[in-house]
């Protein structure tokens, strides 16, 4: 995910382009964001050495949720906009870099995958 922070940077100008920030300030945001979300996905995944599954499933669908408000609420403070605008915007955003995920992902994985039959 790390590889693909430009892009999301890229996507948040584009989202805000009239906010008279430059890129390199949406990639800062963008930085912000991650650390964010990597730290979240980081509990969750500690969560999993708890040997109760429920409380790892419960901590993994809390860090989601951390997730999806946090970014919410970082458009809205870092970008002044109201709470309906920042969750549009959000959701588009979010949205296709997640499927920029999901390709690179795949793109990544089946060489791998099908290696050994070429």
């Amino acid at each position: 995910m790390f590889l693909l922070v430009p892009l999301f940077a890229w996507l948040v100008h584009r989202a805000y382009r009239r906010t008279g920030r430059n890129y390199p300030q949406h990639l800062y945001f963008a930085l912000h964001v991650h650390a964010a979300w990597f730290a979240a996905g980081a509990i969750a995944t500690a969560a999993r050495l708890v040997p109760w599954p429920l409380v790892a499933q419960a901590v993994a669908a809390l860090a989601l949720a951390y997730a999806a408000v946090y970014v919410v609420l970082a458009l809205r403070k870092a970008y002044d906009g109201s709470a309906w605008h920042a969750v549009g915007r959000a959701f588009v955003i979010v949205g296709v870099y997640w499927i920029a995920v999901i390709v690179a992902s795949v793109a990544l994985a089946l060489p791998v995958i099908f290696w050994r039959t070429l």
